[in-house]
């Protein structure tokens, strides 16, 4: 299923779209395929640590020179830090197979007179902004050839909680900065002297 196929979601009456978008994953850069990373870690720790056994080998009482000597000694501490450095890598790299990668979902994202729409699926699962929540922060951070928008948004009150809200993301869209233009036209900016109301 791609956005094509999703149902736009019902609109209430007088409201219009100003502005509709899909994301375009094809454009998209592509997920990182973490086991080639994995793969080529263990090999290098594999790797530095053969020349470190060669290096420590080669460091024998067959060596009268003691400025030689010195300069295998470091040589074999730099190749034993190599060592290390690298598997913690192989080994960080390994762990992280275990995080999930982000879905591609066809998507579509309205903006209307009245709110911002996400609606995704399968599962279908619809989220709306209402205008009249104040608009944070919106950041486009690329995405391939595309760009992903960040948005976050917060209630009218609790200035000093806002930081703490999940941003809306619009993935991979094609005309981001459009889209993040017509959004901050959309939403009023947060009031500092605003205050929670009393409890």
């Amino acid at each position: 299923m791609d956005a094509a196929h999703l149902a736009e979601p019902p609109l209430s009456e007088g409201e219009h779209v100003i502005w509709r978008g899909a994301p375009n994953w094809r454009r998209a850069a592509r997920p990182p395929r973490r086991i080639v990373g994995v793969v080529a870690a263990f090999g290098l720790a594999m790797l530095s640590a053969l020349l470190a056994i060669f290096v420590i080998n080669a460091s024998d009482e067959a060596i009268p020179n003691s400025l030689a000597r010195a300069a295998f000694s470091v040589a074999t501490l730099i190749a034993l830090a190599a060592v290390v450095v690298l598997w913690a890598k192989a080994i960080g790299q390994a762990f992280s197979l275990a995080k999930p990668v982000p879905r591609r979902d066809p998507a579509l994202y309205l903006l209307t007179n009245k709110r911002l729409i996400a609606h995704r699926g399968p599962p279908l699962e619809t989220r709306s902004i209402f205008r009249a929540y104040p608009l944070l922060e919106a950041r486009l951070e690329k995405n391939g050839s595309t760009d992903d928008l960040r948005l976050w948004f917060g209630p009218d009150f609790m200035v000093e909680h806002w930081d703490l809200q999940e941003p809306l993301v619009l993935h991979a869209l094609e005309d981001g900065a459009e889209a993040k233009r017509l959004i901050l036209q959309s939403f009023p900016a947060p009031d500092p002297d605003r205050q929670a109301p009393a409890v």
